[in-house]
């Protein structure tokens, strides 16, 4: 059904039923989401109210030990690759289907791959065409909004660590999406489409307000190798840069998102430097 009404979306020539297939597609993913239960003591967490030390939790997706090398773009999309593997062959979900019995679990197994397809689409790369009506950049700004949509209206999903999903290795809903969200990101944030540079840079909001505990090592090299070398090209538009800079703005206005990026990044000797490099990049403008 989420197939058929997206390539409503992308290959009707009408633009009304453009429209009504966004905003079915849109309430038909939400209504997946809505279904998840998720236990009151997550679903009242956020991470504002989080303690300053929410970001060093022993976690093993989040930690950097000292002999692992550092996260960086080129591993990262290595990394992509490798958990791709895992998931299309230790989760083989037609086998899976056989072993879910809670309802919940199937719920749970919905979520997950209608978010990894989103992702997927969202990662594929443009071909010469730039064209906002052609449908490869139609297809990619609908998969973004929805991704956007997802994260924005069912943070609740994403904080939990209750939410596993079924399967040998049990990880945590978020965990498992991580790789495909962070390709997705890594494909899409220095596009020259500005539509598209907007939607996935307020995704990466999403994760430095709400998820910047769970995406502890990925953050930094999004902001470091992407979004601050944009910053200082030449190449770039002045649109580009004046929409960094809002989002550095709401990261400076958010004290305690200013004070964890502080004390996690800069005062971790195995972490980059965020918080100076961003004041070296307020300086210097």
């Amino acid at each position: 059904a989420v197939r058929q009404i997206y390539n409503i979306f992308i290959f009707s020539l009408s633009s009304t039923n453009q429209g009504i297939a966004q905003a079915t597609l849109t309430q038909i993913v939400n209504s997946v989401f809505d279904k998840i239960n998720v236990k009151t003591p997550h679903s009242e967490r956020s991470a504002s109210t989080t303690n300053v030390k929410s970001l060093t939790v022993d976690r093993s997706s989040t930690q950097t030990p000292t002999s692992e090398k550092p996260l960086t773009l080129q591993n990262l999309d290595n990394l992509n690759d490798e958990v791709e593997k895992i998931v299309d062959e230790e989760q083989n979900f037609s086998k899976l289907q056989e072993e879910i019995n809670d309802e919940q679990d199937l719920i749970i197994k919905d979520a997950f791959l209608v978010f990894r397809a989103m992702a997927k689409i969202s990662a594929k790369p443009l071909e010469s065409s730039l064209d906002m009506r052609s449908h490869a950049v139609r297809s990619k700004l609908l998969s973004l909004h929805i991704i956007h949509s997802i994260i924005k209206d069912h943070i609740d999903v994403f904080l939990s660590q209750d939410l596993v999903l079924p399967g040998k290795d049990q990880s945590s809903l978020v965990d498992t999406v991580r790789q495909y969200l962070c390709l997705s990101l890594a494909r899409n944030a220095a596009s020259p489409i500005s539509p598209v540079f907007e939607i996935t840079l307020e995704i990466m909001w999403l994760l430095i307000s709400n998820l910047r505990s769970e995406f502890k090592r990925e953050i930094p090299v999004f902001l470091i190798e992407i979004y601050f070398p944009i910053s200082d090209l030449k190449t770039s538009t002045a649109h580009q840069k004046r929409y960094f800079l809002s989002i550095v703005q709401r990261l400076c206005n958010d004290p305690r998102t200013l004070i964890e990026f502080y004390l996690n990044y800069d005062c971790d000797s195995r972490m980059p430097n965020v918080v100076e490099i961003i004041v070296d990049y307020l300086t210097r403008l």
